[in-house]
């Protein structure tokens, strides 16, 4: 008896992270995208994420913390924060 399904093929964990940051809305999408430099992004620092929304530092940390939290709640988060250690 095997102990995998045949056809089953194990998703890679960069590709369900973007899949994930793809289902997101715009902003958070793109926040995500500079604040972990996913796909061709580069890592930006908050007060840099905050200006190209216009909004204000203090509400992009808030939101930050939100994808994080989406993030580890899927089991994410670690794939995201490998990504800007990577670079």
């Amino acid at each position: 008896m095997a102990d995998h399904e045949e056809g089953y093929v194990v998703p890679d964990a960069q590709q369900l992270l973007g899949d994930f940051i793809q289902s997101m809305d715009y902003m958070d999408r793109e926040i995500s995208k500079l604040w972990f430099g996913i796909g061709d992004s580069y890592v930006l620092p908050l007060a840099a994420i905050a200006k190209i929304f216009k909004i204000s530092e203090s509400a992009c940390r808030d939101r930050i913390s939100l994808i994080e939290d989406r993030l580890e709640q899927v089991e994410l988060l670690w794939i995201a924060r490998k990504e800007v250690k990577n670079r």
